[in-house]
């Protein structure tokens, strides 16, 4: 049977807008140069994005964007078996992979290796000889590796030599760190550890006593322990107790979880197994029995497993970027209106010849046809300047003229709450509100707002765009967009105006209202701004024909 030389994944980068899906293929090509389309055979994943885009239950290779985001992605997937590194052959325990991509395996009564960046062959990094069994490497870059009845050690920044922690003399087996640099490791035929926040000395956690081996870490902050001669089990969100997943009893030795959210484990003298996404049962690969002991998943999604009496093996993963766009900005190469309008001059050159040199006749008609010529401009301009969805220029945030959107489609704003990022700054683009502040905020904060506060100052310039004019109705206004807080309007009938705010603002909030972002402001008239907000002392304000949290007499109310 012919061997997997190379796998490409088809189209190998594309473009799709928020809600499309693209079908993707897995082209395989074998060592006698034929091809397969093995898209059926591989499990497809989104590496650096759930949120932006997942590929489909149902249709296998279905990518499908989401609505919550916007950016670049990058689809991986795992396919073939677990190749020989061609290694010297020495006892490999456990392995760890790092985030800038370095590959590390331990040898017990032997050395540390690694495989920089993922490539070439594992060089020793001439520690002690010790019976090195398990082996992490944390997200800050330091490198963790314990010792079989003995200690704790750890590789600052992954550079230098790995000083001993000082810890209890264990028999220390696996270890993993989790994504918020918490460290474990297992005491076989005894507890779990956990060192907090990679400080400070292991505490036992208190599980069952049992044979813990391996050890694993996912993204998503579950904890995956497994038990040699025993079940997988799993510590929900990195607390609580380690539940059993009702697996087969196996001699379970490593555990390591990918990117994509996949969970492998291997088995001494047996097979190598995968927990699709985190959920489910752990299926068996196929893999040649061997004395498997250690698994690490690398960054790219590669798949690394050692064999005590032999080798290490690596399963790659092949990956494609893929860009989603947000169908309210959309890029465009070349004035797309205009390369489908006709000019006054196409008109006048259907004129037959003998017409063509009567220059009364060609003014007059060119006159008639101008003004038409700029009616119809204008009618074909309306879409673009009164649309949520013109085109807009994403760098410079403008619009870019007579362009047309270069996805068809029904584009229906439904809600402020659904946009964010560069959909809120079209909006701000529409409304003539921009992100950038023109003052300083006064609690030193940046003066680009954050999508919440843009997104109140947004829909407040919509309501004053619809404003009736009258101080009774912006109350009705603003009680939806500041719960817990009240801006009340006095108008003094001389040209000025008492802005009194008091109760739950932001600093930012109030910086917004006495800068005129949220209070309309009537030509000519003076705004006096008095905030009640920076202290509950301050409240209630004094005032009359009003008993509440806001405003009081005499014997509750403040004076400003």
């Amino acid at each position: 049977m012919a061997d997997i030389t190379s796998i490409a994944i088809l189209p190998e980068e594309s473009n799709i807008y928020l809600g499309d899906t693209v079908q993707y293929q897995a082209i395989a090509t074998y060592d006698d140069n034929s091809t397969a389309d093995i898209t059926d055979d591989i499990t497809w994943s989104v590496i650096n994005s759930s949120l932006v885009a997942i590929f489909d239950t149902d249709t296998i290779g279905l990518l499908r964007s989401l609505a919550s985001g916007t950016g670049e992605v990058r689809i991986s997937a795992n396919v073939g078996d677990f190749i020989a590194l061609s290694q010297t052959s020495r006892a490999w325990y456990g392995m760890a992979a790092a985030p800038n991509g370095d590959v590390y395996a331990c040898v017990v009564n032997g050395d540390i290796y690694k495989q920089t960046g993922g490539t070439g062959n594992f060089t020793a990094l001439n520690q002690t000889s010790r019976a090195w069994d398990g082996i992490a490497a944390a997200p800050n870059g330091d490198v963790y590796a314990c010792v079989i009845n003995g200690d704790i050690y750890k590789q600052t920044g992954g550079t230098g030599d790995f000083i001993a922690l000082s810890q209890t003399s264990r028999y220390w087996r696996g270890m993993t760190a989790a994504p918020n640099g918490d460290i474990y490791v297992c005491h076989s035929v005894g507890d779990i550890y956990k060192q907090t926040g990679g400080t400070g000395d292991f505490v036992a956690l208190s599980q069952a006593h049992l044979y813990w081996y391996g050890i694993a870490a996912a993204p998503n902050g579950d904890i995956y322990a497994c038990v040699y001669e025993g079940d997988i089990y799993k510590q929900t969100a990195g607390t609580g107790d380690f539940i059993a997943l009702g697996q087969t009893s196996r001699d379970w030795t490593g555990i390591a979880a990918a990117p994509n959210g996949d969970i492998y484990a291997c088995v001494y003298e047996g097979d190598i197994y995968k927990q699709t996404g985190g959920t489910g049962n752990f299926t068996a690969l196929n893999q040649t029995s061997l004395t498997w002991y250690g698994i690490a998943a690398a960054p790219n999604g590669d798949v690394y497993a050692s064999d005590v009496n032999g080798d290490i093996y690596k399963q790659t993963a092949i990956s494609a970027d893929i860009s989603i766009h947000n169908p309210l900005i959309v890029e465009q190469d070349e004035d797309l209106e205009d390369e489908y309008r006709s000019t006054v001059d196409d008109f006048q050159a259907l004129y037959t010849s003998q017409y063509q040199n009567s220059t009364r006749l060609l003014a007059w008609s060119k006159s008639f046809m101008d003004i038409a010529d700029s009616i119809k401009a204008l009618a074909q301009s309306l879409p673009f300047y009164f649309s949520f969805f013109r085109i807009v220029d994403k760098d410079v945030l403008v619009y870019v003229p007579n362009a047309l959107t270069t996805k068809e489609g029904d584009y229906t704003f439904t809600t402020f709450e659904a946009c964010v990022g560069d959909q809120l700054d079209v909006l701000g683009v529409v409304l003539g509100v921009k992100r950038r502040l023109t003052f300083n905020p006064t609690d030193g904060s940046s003066p680009v707002l954050d999508d919440d506060t843009y997104r109140i100052v947004l829909k407040n310039q919509v309501l004053r765009n619809h404003w009736d004019g009258k101080a009774a109705s912006l109350q009705t206004t603003w009680e939806g967009l500041f719960p817990g807080g009240k801006i009340s309007i006095q108008d003094n009938q001389n040209m000025t105006v008492d802005v009194t705010v008091s109760g739950a603002f932001t600093a930012i909030m109030v910086d917004l209202i006495q800068n005129g972002y949220i209070v309309p402001r009537p030509q000519g008239v003076l705004m006096n701004y008095y905030i009640g907000t920076q202290s509950p002392s301050n409240l209630p304000f004094l005032g009359f024909d009003r008993d509440d949290s806001y405003v009081s007499g005499f014997d509750e109310g403040h004076w400003v």
